[in-house]
């Protein structure tokens, strides 16, 4: 590898927010899981509406609840503005996160904009400590 591609900013950005972006696909593939096997079947609405005591039935119905009253996007927005007050890589892990799912089950002016400023914080969380880092070296330095 070059001398310099641990330096190049976006290579950077990438290291810092990789943990994030696995969760977040890992996130989407069960959430996916659950959107096209459990909520949309016919099969399943016909089943539930003769058991619905079931177990499964019983998150199928928490699950529609969520996405037809907008809470996953209300949250995924909520977490998408804390990132712009609380500075904290976890809030911004968490906004991608929320964003995604909020994006798959149908709320997708709130998950775009909690995706967005999740990755936004999480892609710049590392220049921010490396510039961080270079002030007190350049301070030790001088003094």
């Amino acid at each position: 590898m070059p001398k310099g591609f641990f330096e190049d900013p976006l290579i950077r950005a990438l290291q810092h927010s990789t943990p994030w972006l696995v969760a977040t696909i890992l996130l989407v593939l069960v959430g996916a899981w659950i959107r096209f096997q459990l909520v949309e079947p016919v099969a399943w609405a016909q089943h539930c509406t003769s058991t619905p005591w079931d177990s499964w039935c019983t998150m199928r119905s928490v699950v529609i609840t969520l996405i037809h009253e907008q809470h996953i996007g209300r949250l995924a927005a909520l977490f998408g503005l804390l990132t712009f007050f609380i500075h904290q890589r976890w809030i911004a892990g968490i906004a991608l996160l929320s964003g995604a799912c909020a994006v798959l089950f149908y709320a997708t002016a709130p998950g775009a904009f909690a995706i967005l400023s999740g990755l936004l914080l999480l892609t710049n969380a590392g220049d921010k400590a490396d510039h961080a880092t270079a002030i007190i070296n350049n301070a030790k330095i001088s003094a």
